[in-house]
């Protein structure tokens, strides 16, 4: 998610360690709001998400795009791969710009037009051609099923052989074995 939202601020691809900023942001404006990031809004503890924020493995979502949309001033819309919904961050606010993501059920990619050194990454915002464009793009990625099921995917534990369904029943594995090495079946 952080690269992504680097790579439409700036144009290009830079490196990881500008993502520290946006860790830091987001934890201090969650760190600083306990009343509306609250443990059942961030499902653990405000100062355990804090940390947790900081970490190079903490990947963002919903509370962090919300969060650097306001703070960039900038609508941030994410079209889903799988449902091929919109989900608009910051549209409340207003700004006259906007940056499209992609989300495929783990990562969050970029959207930009045009092509190598001529490539746009902010838009309008509003813009329904841009809007639409990345729609008929996620209908397609859909098609080609270029997307993950966290919820219903089957893994197989690589140390152990056990077959399981979905996140939680990995999660669930991880906890009681130990074993963390997971692949898609």
């Amino acid at each position: 998610l952080f690269t992504s939202i680097n790579y439409c601020m700036c144009g290009e691809v830079v490196s990881s360690e500008h993502s520290g900023f946006m860790r830091e942001l987001i934890s201090s404006t969650v760190g600083g709001n306990p009343d509306m990031y609250s443990e059942a809004y961030l499902g653990r503890s405000n100062s355990s998400y804090c940390s947790w924020i900081m970490t190079k493995d903490a990947w963002g979502g919903a509370i962090e795009l919300q969060i650097l949309s306001e703070h960039f001033q900038v609508e941030m819309v994410v079209v889903d791969t799988k449902s091929g919904c919109l989900t608009r961050f910051g549209e409340s606010g207003k700004y006259p710009q906007m940056m499209m993501l992609i989300y495929d059920g783990i990562h969050y990619d970029p959207l930009y037009s045009g092509e190598n050194s001529r490539k746009t990454t902010i838009f309008r915002a509003g813009d329904e051609r841009i809007l639409e464009a990345a729609k008929l793009l996620a209908g397609k990625e859909k098609e080609n099923r270029n997307y993950t099921d966290t919820a219903g995917f089957t893994l197989k534990c690589l140390v152990c052989g056990f077959r399981m369904k979905g996140e939680k029943e990995a999660q669930s594995h991880a906890s009681s074995t130990k074993h963390i090495n997971f692949s898609e079946v």
